[in-house]
């Protein structure tokens, strides 16, 4: 009797591991996958946006990020909304990422695309303002939802008419 208590124990202790480890591999490793911006590109102005405010906007953000430009976001994906992604792998800005095309460069490095982590999946069929930090490891995220906008014509004339010192601007914590 005693025999085939421990046996019947055993049996239930790797059946709970398996079950574990089968719930943790799954936690991991199902993503949902890229979604690819198949829309046609459209500008937008100022009067599409009455109280976006957009260039007034990006001029304050500015002095709390250490990387800004106009992109057209190309592919982005919500990262995994399980249990292990939010509170183990997932820092809060990291809740999606996207890849987009960079149209202009209005503060720091210039490059040709992007990668950056945000706080929500974002796919338009207009150009954006990304206000981005850089981490220790130079990866680009938005450090919270508001740092995302659209790109007026109006804001995108502006930032091309003028070049923005980047050690002019002052990083005030935003960025840590």
């Amino acid at each position: 009797m005693v025999l085939g208590y421990s046996i019947m124990k055993k049996k239930l202790i790797f059946v709970g591991l398996f079950v574990f480890f089968v719930g943790l591999t799954y936690a991991i490793f199902k993503e949902s996958g890229w979604q690819i911006n198949t829309q046609e590109r459209v500008k937008i102005y100022e009067k599409d946006y009455p109280s976006l405010y957009s260039i007034e906007r990006a001029l304050d953000i500015l002095e709390e990020v250490e990387y800004a430009a106009i992109v057209y976001t190309t592919k982005a994906i919500r990262h995994n909304d399980s249990w292990f992604f939010r509170y183990i792998i997932t820092p809060l800005h990291w809740q999606a990422s996207a890849s987009a095309d960079v149209l202009y460069t209005v503060m720091g490095e210039e490059y040709e695309t992007i990668e950056y982590g945000a706080t929500s999946k974002n796919i338009s069929n207009y150009a954006v303002f990304v206000a981005l930090c850089v981490s220790d490891d130079m990866a680009l995220y938005a450090p919270d939802n508001g740092y995302i906008f659209p790109a007026t014509e109006e804001l995108i004339i502006y930032f091309k008419n003028r070049k923005i010192n980047s050690s002019a601007t002052k990083n005030n914590g935003t960025c840590q």
